[in-house]
């Protein structure tokens, strides 16, 4: 099933296996941010939290996940209210529902870290493409070096930093 074929407003039953919160997680009344928060999940890997069904709801975009930003408007009903999917682990959400969460931030196949990528898209307004493809990544790191000076010095220190720490 697929998130983004959904229409608004809708509940969809969809008994599924979420896993445990990777952090604090609010439980509110509807799948709303405006919705008051009746019970708060602490993060716990013993603990497999499951869904009763989805709804899309409010986006919430939650900044703190090891791999980038998460962003999504699938809420899911679990006994005793709604919970955003960013509060679960991305990867697991995914293979309950297609297209529930977005990740913004790091690309895929990026050597750098997750703040310089913060770092980056603060003051460029977009993400540095995948370190996967050398030559890509190069032009764009020496347009950086012409017009964010100090941004092209921390990406050469820790490119820099990873070289020489890398065991050959």
């Amino acid at each position: 099933m697929s998130a983004a074929s959904a229409s608004e407003n809708a509940y969809h039953e969809l008994p599924s296996r979420l896993g445990p919160v990777w952090r604090d997680a609010n439980v509110r009344t509807g799948p709303s941010l405006d919705s008051p928060v009746v019970q708060l999940l602490l993060p716990d890997a013993a603990v497999d939290h499951r869904a009763e069904g989805w709804q899309l709801g409010d986006e919430v975009v939650e900044g703190e996940h090891r791999d980038g930003v998460i962003v999504s408007s699938v809420w899911f009903k679990l006994d005793g209210g709604w919970s955003s999917a960013v509060n679960f682990e991305p990867e697991t959400v995914s293979k309950v529902l297609e297209d529930a969460v977005r990740i913004e931030g790091v690309p895929t196949g990026s050597a750098l870290s997750r703040g310089l990528h913060a770092r980056i898209v603060a003051e460029t307004g977009a993400a540095a493409p995948s370190t996967d493809d050398a030559v890509e990544f190069e032009e764009w790191l020496e347009a950086v070096k012409v017009s964010h000076e100090e941004l092209y010095a921390g990406v050469a220190a820790e490119i820099e930093s990873h070289i020489m720490t890398k065991g050959f």
